[in-house]
């Protein structure tokens, strides 16, 4: 017996939304288990189903799915993939914008500007994207910063590094992407 990759995804799919229609909480507190302690071979089935809770469960799932993104999708790339899966179920609203800011937001600062450098852009998302329909606020000056360099960039860059050592990170990779002989990287 042969299935194909597309019958078998919509198979999985129906019976994750029946799940969803049962309990969706319990659902959610599922996807997080398995995706947090490593369970599962690729996190991308658990980010689809976050966002199939995200996008079709009821008030209390569709909290909970939000609340769970920063659990779920811990680096750029799975931000991403929630993203473009999401899309698939609903729109952005007021509480995905909230959800997408405070993983921006919570995320340490040092972390952030990895994960800025890292993953620039996956499945035609990039943080600049998200940042510009998310709308994270914060009063923190580094925070600020490197929202300002996902979402605009810096004008130059100088010789000296910069003083903060988190916002070093991205001098640094300014300073590479510019730099015309190996003894300057």
């Amino acid at each position: 017996y042969y299935s194909s990759e597309q019958q078998l995804t919509a198979d999985n799919a129906a019976a994750v939304q029946r799940c969803i229609a049962a309990d969706g909480p319990r659902v959610v507190a599922r996807i997080v288990e398995i995706s947090a302690t490593g369970r599962a071979p690729k996190n991308d089935p658990a980010l689809f189903a976050l966002a199939m809770c995200a996008g079709l469960g009821d008030e209390a799932t569709r909290k909970a799915a939000l609340t769970a993104l920063p659990k779920v999708a811990r680096i750029g790339t799975h931000l991403f993939h929630f993203l473009a899966y999401v899309e698939l179920f609903r729109g952005w609203g007021r509480s995905m914008r909230r959800a997408v800011a405070d993983w921006y937001n919570a995320m340490p600062a040092e972390r952030l500007a990895y994960q800025a450098i890292k993953y620039q852009q996956r499945d035609g998302w990039s943080h600049r994207d998200a940042l510009r329909l998310a709308h994270p606020k914060t009063v923190d000056a580094q925070r600020n910063a490197i929202y300002h360099w996902i979402a605009q960039g810096w004008s130059s860059v100088g010789m000296e590094p910069h003083p903060d050592a988190v916002l070093r990170q991205l001098w640094a990779f300014e300073r590479a992407k510019v730099a015309t002989s190996e003894a300057e990287i």
